[in-house]
């Protein structure tokens, strides 16, 4: 089993530093609600779509906002809904923005059924620029963005095909340790 400080250092080499790529709020930003379309989670019948950002309030959150999905992106939402279900005090959801919800609600589905992805909800943004207040970049591929308290704890940007499991873990174990005072991973 991987130290804290092993997977940390892990984490690390595996993200990619894109100091040049801004995406989504800044450290220390207010974090505003917004609405998205639940595909999987337990508001998926809610018509209007439902605002995690209100539904979770002051608790340590985990979103991942994405313009893409792959085998990399696929396999953190899997690594996302581990660290849900092991950790009840963090709280998180998937968005993918996507202009076409219909045919994004179907890779959803198709992602929750193949991985077993029971606790990660998994939602879709519909449009191209992201949730207002957000400034989710259009370059960036993925974007991780962690709150706790209403204010913006985490934002990390990823290129296209850059973002991977060992990125999302290792964000997810820092914003942990940083906001939860618990040891992650282990």
């Amino acid at each position: 089993m991987i130290s804290f400080a092993g997977f940390i250092a892990t984490a690390l080499m595996v993200a990619p530093a894109y100091g040049e790529l801004e995406s989504g709020p800044k450290m220390g930003a207010d974090v505003a609600p917004f609405h998205v379309t639940d595909v999987t989670g337990k508001y998926k019948d809610r018509e209007g779509g439902v605002c995690y950002r209100c539904q979770y309030g002051d608790a340590a959150v985990v979103a991942i906002f994405a313009r893409e999905i792959n085998p990399k992106v696929e396999k953190a939402c899997v690594e996302l809904n581990k660290q849900l279900e092991s950790n009840k005090d963090l709280k998180g959801f998937f968005v993918y923005i996507n202009s076409d919800a219909e045919k994004a609600t179907k890779e959803l589905k198709e992602i929750a059924k193949k991985n077993d992805i029971k606790t990660l909800p998994l939602t879709v943004f519909k449009g191209k620029e992201g949730p207002d207040g957000y400034k989710i970049n259009e370059k960036a591929g993925v974007t991780v963005v962690a709150w706790k308290d209403s204010s913006v704890k985490l934002t990390k940007a990823y290129e296209p095909g850059k973002f991977c499991d060992q990125c999302c873990k290792g964000a997810v174990a820092t914003f942990v340790k940083e906001n939860l005072k618990e040891k992650a991973g282990g």
